[in-house]
């Protein structure tokens, strides 16, 4: 079932958006970003579910306590760090997306951010998703780990979007502005 909730839209939003803004007249380098990165997130993970399903099935216990859908335990392992690569790509996507899409940004911001993402997705989130997941499995405290890496990479990825509002000389414009901008909320 996985598969087919992950393969049918990243064919959709690759024939219906992706593609007709790679072949528009003057494509949008921000739209192409986080269509790709979302594209590649679902492929990923209809991949990594798709081999895990049609594997000779074996149901059983690893030396882990974790039950097993897979031909062995190294396929199991390996097609949920694509699945995890797939979450990663889409990290970096959708913050880079942000990033050029940013319009004022301190010195400092703008000479760590990307550093810092790539920081964030591969050294928290990917560590905290594929290292546990394949040697911690167990462990107690992964989870709240992992929910811990998400909520800090969430929170950078929506630093450039931040800087719109919060860099400026005139608060009260940028408050109307915000103000205008968040009005479809009421709804």
């Amino acid at each position: 079932m996985n598969v087919w909730t992950h393969f049918v839209p990243a064919i959709l939003l690759f024939i219906f958006y992706l593609y007709p803004e790679w072949l528009s007249d003057r494509p949008r380098p921000a739209v192409l970003i986080l269509h790709v990165g979302i594209v590649l997130l679902l492929f990923a993970s209809s991949m990594a579910h798709l081999m895990v399903a049609l594997l000779p099935k074996s149901c059983r216990k690893t030396h882990f306590g974790i039950i097993q859908h897979s031909r062995s335990e190294m396929d199991h392992i390996f097609w949920f760090l694509v699945d995890f690569g797939g979450i990663a790509l889409f990290g970096i996507a959708i913050g880079a997306q942000r990033y050029s899409c940013a319009e004022r940004m301190e010195t400092f911001i703008h000479l760590t951010y990307l550093p810092l993402l790539m920081l964030i997705v591969l050294g928290l989130q990917f560590f905290s998703s594929s290292y546990l997941f394949v040697f911690l499995p167990l462990w107690k405290r992964r989870l709240e780990l992992r929910m811990l890496s998400c909520l800090v990479l969430a929170f950078w990825l929506n630093i450039p979007l931040m800087m719109r509002y919060l860099v400026s000389q005139v608060i009260f414009l940028d408050f109307l502005h915000l103000t205008q901008n968040i009005r479809y909320l009421r709804y």
